[in-house]
């Protein structure tokens, strides 16, 4: 646990020093990392016995972030466990993405999401290669933003009998500057969906999160 905090406090100040040079030389790149916690909750649909099964618990999860001028760098992870009317499961969720900023206000983003469903019948396995975009503005002056991001899949693949058919979701959220130096709160919410080949299943996941970071945002 120890070894775990200092890695996390040596990155907090990776980042920190990161943005204060980037700054210093008139770059607006910068590195951030921080923790997430919220609720989650998985819903699925069968079409084959007609049945719904709902699913939710708390979760947990970090994010990070290396944005160099218009280039940038994303990874996020998600785990929960998941409990209700059905059958309980951990849900784990992790993805990262490489990015690039055409305008200041807007990134264009690629790469894969990875999710697992672990029950006591075994484990199912989604993988999703993603194109996102997202938007940003400014609310209250500088410290006070929203934001707006949508993606979709381009291909996937799952270790169940049938095959991906197709993926998508959205996220939007504010942001907040802390009166603590680089430190953010972002409040948001997150919703995707994903169906198989012929609609014979469909789950979705809704998230309510909130974030602590500390460097850029």
């Amino acid at each position: 646990m120890r070894g775990t905090a200092w890695v996390v406090v040596a990155a907090w100040a990776a980042g920190a020093v990161f943005t204060q040079q980037a700054r210093a030389q008139g770059d607006d790149g910068f590195a951030m990392l921080g923790v997430l916690v919220g609720s989650m909750r998985s819903t699925r649909i069968d079409a084959a016995t007609t049945t719904t099964d709902v699913v939710s618990g708390v979760a947990f999860g970090a994010v990070g972030r290396l944005r160099i001028w218009r280039a940038e760098l994303f990874a996020r992870y998600m785990q929960s466990d998941l409990g209700g009317a059905a059958a309980p499961q951990d849900l784990v969720e992790g993805e990262i993405a490489l990015g690039v900023r055409p305008v200041r206000w807007l990134s264009l983003r690629v790469g894969p999401r990875v999710r697992a469903h672990v029950t006591e019948n075994g484990k199912e396995r989604w993988v999703f290669w993603e194109g996102r975009v997202r938007g940003d503005t400014r609310l209250f002056g500088p410290s006070v933003r929203s934001y707006l991001e949508g993606w979709t899949s381009f291909s996937g693949t799952t270790n169940l009998a049938e095959g991906l058919q197709r993926a998508g979701g959205i996220e939007g959220g504010v942001i907040a500057k802390l009166p603590i130096w680089q430190m953010w709160v972002v409040a948001s919410y997150r919703f995707d969906r994903a169906s198989l080949i012929g609609a014979t299943r469909v789950d979705a996941t809704d998230q309510l999160t909130l974030a602590l970071t500390f460097g850029g945002y």
